[in-house]
């Protein structure tokens, strides 16, 4: 009767867990360096559509732009995750970012292979801007894993969570400067 007990206790955690998405932590200096464009804005809106295939469905969201740290200079831009709704369809992405109109952020995006831009590290890149100029981070920690090559070897992206704007500027800039310097 133990045997039985315990064999389904074991199955049981592990299909509790299969369900689970490992993300990898990842550091301020990975964030950096994977993204494409660093830049703070305004969330203007957001729409569903289905990528070119008509596959998957993405929810687009255009952020007007309001400074650039890295990346071409534009005044709008449009960040894309994966899911939503659309014709009668749902597709959802755990971890996928989500974003409201109105939201000041600041936003870490990388271009991906089929021509969207994403927040970098599945929401780690996204910091909501308070009327006090300090960045908030979006993403629970708890939502991310510790690997080898994250941010161990880094400054935890955590670390920004409450510094000053401009403060989360300079060391952006600082790790493009170590960058660019071969570092």
């Amino acid at each position: 009767m133990r045997l039985i007990i315990l064999i389904i206790f074991i199955f049981g955690s592990l299909v509790a867990n299969a369900r689970a998405t490992m993300i990898p932590r990842v550091s301020v200096e990975q964030l950096v360096d994977q993204s494409d464009s660093i830049v703070t804005g305004r969330v203007i809106r957001s729409w569903t559509g289905w990528d070119r295939a008509h596959r998957y469905i993405w929810t687009h969201t255009e952020i007007e732009v309001s400074s650039v740290t890295k990346g071409p200079a534009g005044s709008t831009m449009v960040v894309s995750e994966p899911g939503g709704q659309l014709d009668g369809r749902a597709l959802r992405v755990d971890g996928a970012v989500q974003y409201s109109p109105g939201e000041q952020v600041l936003l870490f995006v990388a271009n991906t292979p089929i021509g969207y831009q994403r927040t970098v590290g599945w929401g780690q890149g996204k910091f909501l801007i308070s009327p006090d100029n300090r960045i908030h981070a979006t993403a629970s920690a708890s939502e991310f894993v510790d690997r080898r090559g994250s941010a161990q070897n880094g400054t935890s992206s955590r670390g920004l969570d409450g510094a000053l704007l401009s403060d989360a500027r300079a060391r952006v800039t600082a790790q493009l400067h170590r960058k660019a310097a071969g570092q």
